[in-house]
């Protein structure tokens, strides 16, 4: 394993390859620390030895982790959604986003901080490096967009049925997933109440009145509990696009703000339900082709 050139190692998500994607790789090398494409390969399919690799897309070296089922199940975390084990690999990923940091962190154990950015943000500048040098000097075990209290069965549909597990009295916590930073140890410790929980949830599968915590729930509320510090990106605000976009077609002018782009009326619904004072920009929806590799 090769020596680490940092303490913080950041990733983007996906499980798509197209040149957004790739430059939005390129801009987050240019912000320091050490950078990975993680990527869902169960249907991408891109062919390699070992799930650390590197490999040519758009004529750009990317060095890449690719994970897939086969890595999931050796670290034996659950299939759950919902009230339901399901095998649909890329419905657990997205209600569990949070498993990414745990498959990060197993082929590369030996960072302090690691962030995590989903496939459809987008750095409207030239680097990521603005915005990280904000929390560079942030100790906190948990930083995240739109960190907040939140009560159980409130008008944010994931902050209901959990009284299987969050029936002891404890706080409840919300968040926005894409963008994240854990600290080493608070990704052991999630990783393990995952397995935990688990076990506790298998006589609850298929009661429509108990649901496996979905990650933005999950993530801070375990951690505060258990006594982690845990600080908000970026304040109470997200800046939002609509649908997953050509970004320099979008913006005029760089403001070396991150836009996340959001999927319809009810994403929009669910990120006010759910506190979010939301910065929104308007963009033209334009279809990106996908390759295989």
């Amino acid at each position: 394993m090769t020596k680490n050139c940092s303490d913080t190692l950041k990733f983007i998500s996906t499980h798509v390859i197209n040149k957004n994607i790739i430059n939005e790789y390129l801009k987050l090398c240019k912000s320091g620390d050490d950078v990975i494409l993680c990527i869902n390969n169960s249907e991408l399919h891109i062919q390699s030895d070992f799930p650390v690799c590197e490999k040519n897309f758009y004529g750009t070296k990317v060095k890449c982790f690719l994970f897939d089922e086969n890595i999931h199940k050796k670290m034996n975390l659950p299939n759950y959604c919902y009230s339901e084990e399901t095998d649909n690999f890329g419905k657990i990923q997205w209600y569990n986003a949070d498993y990414h940091f745990y498959y990060v962190k197993e082929y590369f154990p030996n960072y302090k901080y690691y962030w995590r950015i989903e496939y459809d943000v987008y750095c409207n500048g030239d680097s990521y490096k603005p915005f990280f040098d904000k929390y560079k000097n942030k100790s906190t075990h948990l930083l995240i967009t739109n960190f907040c209290g939140q009560l159980k069965n409130s008008e944010w549909r994931w902050t209901h049925n959990l009284d299987w597990i969050y029936d002891w009295g404890g706080e409840l916590y919300g968040s926005i997933f894409p963008v994240c930073r854990l600290e080493n140890s608070a990704i052991t410790y999630l990783y393990q109440k995952r397995l935990e929980q688990a076990e506790k949830f298998k006589s609850q599968i298929g009661n429509k009145n108990s649901e496996w915590t979905f990650c933005e729930v999950f993530v801070p509320s375990e951690l505060m509990n258990a006594g982690f510090k845990c600080n908000t990106i970026g304040g109470e605000k997200i800046n939002a696009v609509k649908q997953y976009f050509q970004g320099d077609e979008c913006f005029n002018t760089a403001d070396n703000l991150l836009y996340h782009s959001y999927k319809g009326k009810y994403i929009r619904k669910t990120l006010k339900l759910a506190g979010l004072k939301i910065k929104w920009k308007e963009a033209v929806r334009k279809e990106i082709p996908e390759e295989k590799f």
